[in-house]
């Protein structure tokens, strides 16, 4: 409350005997005004200067050292630059199913920065992007990490762009026959020599590593796929 208001407005009723700031209005006003901080409802205020100076807020909706919490207009709030939200042992932080956790600064984990991106992250994790069945001729994705080749009756002819630094498994998974199924590279070879796996049986199966040039070295090589 403004102390010197309320003198102000006080001294103002006593010379106004008829006008909205006569004594009665005046009086009104005040015993309104305590009804609502004060003894509502049988409630009595205890909050100290200094506590209900706690609501004092610059701007709604953006956090201030000391100052309560208070939303904007569209329930929002920002937190101060220097803020640091502590949960303590056994707190739970739940978010609704369609709510959205939006990290564009540091994400840390047991406090070491993750420092892979949201699309890396996928690549290694999303089973859906690094797996790829081929039942007809085709490019394998750039993203595929196993590769299964499966008819059993059509030639699959499948290309592949080498990406360095990574293994690509192959696997023949055709339910039966013969049918030689190849993939051939680009940008890099299975062994440094050869650009082209041919699997012509069923659960034949190639794992190739490739460095930094594209430059491939043969971890497994199960049931004699053939390199040329």
């Amino acid at each position: 409350m403004n102390i010197n208001k309320f003198f102000n407005d006080s001294l103002a009723a006593l010379n106004d005997t008829t006008g909205a700031n006569n004594v009665n209005e005046w009086r009104k006003k005040l015993v309104a005004a305590l009804t609502v901080i004060g003894d509502a409802a049988g409630l009595t205020t205890t909050a100290s200067a200094a506590e209900l100076n706690y609501l004092d807020i610059t701007t709604l909706g953006t956090g201030a050292a000391s100052k309560a919490v208070v939303l904007d207009a569209s329930g929002d709030y920002t937190f101060p630059a220097t803020a640091t939200l502590v949960h303590p042992s056994g707190a739970t932080d739940t978010h609704a199913s369609g709510s959205t956790l939006n990290v564009a600064g540091t994400f840390q984990i047991g406090g070491v920065t993750v420092g892979a991106t949201a699309a890396e992250i996928d690549k290694a994790a999303d089973v859906s992007s690094y797996v790829s069945t081929l039942t007809a001729t085709g490019a394998i994705p750039a993203t595929a990490r196993y590769v299964e080749l499966n008819h059993a009756t059509v030639v699959i002819a499948a290309t592949y762009t080498v990406v360095p630094n990574s293994i690509l498994i192959i696997k023949d998974t055709s339910a039966t026959g013969t049918v030689a199924h190849t993939v051939t590279l680009s940008g890099g070879t299975f062994n440094g020599t050869n650009t082209v796996a041919t699997l012509d049986a069923r659960d034949e199966f190639l794992m190739v590593h490739f460095d930094s040039a594209g430059r491939g070295q043969v971890i497994a090589n199960v049931g004699s796929v053939g390199l040329s």
